[in-house]
């Protein structure tokens, strides 16, 4: 996996985005780096743009079928 980031403009944080093969991979990730006991941690998955576009055409598809 892999790990990039950033400082938001005029904030004290970090934002990272991380490509992990499961949550398992993202958690060693995550905990081998030297800061990781020092801050809080907020995980918020991401998914694939096209993968959502497909899932939202399937369940639109199911709704006018029922309706």
């Amino acid at each position: 996996g892999t790990i990039v980031g950033g400082v938001p403009v005029g904030d004290r944080g970090f934002v990272f985005i991380a490509d992990a093969e499961s949550h398992d991979d993202l958690d060693r990730m995550l905990r081998s780096l030297p800061i990781w006991g020092v801050l809080e941690w907020e995980v918020t998955p991401l998914q694939d743009f096209d993968a959502r576009a497909r899932q939202e055409r399937t369940i639109l598809k199911h709704l006018k079928a029922e309706g």
